[in-house]
């Protein structure tokens, strides 16, 4: 915001010499109203961008959504592109909080921790049970 103040003599040499006095006072406001137009298309591009990075993976391992017409533009898009993984996880499928806590609890045993036990890698997968297993029938109720 700014405010000025102006004056301003004017003195005429005609026949009768005349002065001329004006004064006056002047408000500007400038108010920032965004960025340029360039500026914000390649906002937009980069967010797509970026957005198609995260889920480019779930689209491209999802072959079915090739095969659906409502998503031919999204798989157009996504064609060719592989996202990084993520390898800084460990392997044993813990994670560091669990091998912090298992560290302290090794350097303190003196100390009782709520859940006081140490959190092993799970070894066993889910098991499918055979297709010839037949399960057990409920329990009767009984009516009275």
């Amino acid at each position: 915001m700014e405010i000025s103040t102006e004056r301003r003599d004017t003195d005429y040499n005609y026949s009768d010499s005349s002065t001329n006095e004006q004064q006056g006072i002047r408000f500007t406001y400038r108010k920032y109203l965004g960025t340029d137009c360039k500026t914000s298309k390649e906002n937009v591009a980069i967010k797509q961008q970026l957005e198609l990075m995260k889920m480019c993976g779930r689209v491209n391992s999802n072959p079915s959504l090739a095969q659906n017409e409502n998503f031919r533009l999204l798989v157009s898009k996504c064609r060719g592109v592989t996202p990084a993984r993520d390898n800084t996880r460990p392997n044993d499928s813990k994670s560091l909080w669990d091998d912090m806590k298992d560290d302290y609890k090794k350097e303190n045993p003196e100390l009782n921790l709520m859940g006081d036990k140490f959190i092993e890698p799970s070894k066993s997968k889910l098991k499918i049970p055979p297709k010839d297993y037949i399960l057990p029938l409920p329990k009767p109720k009984n009516e009275d």
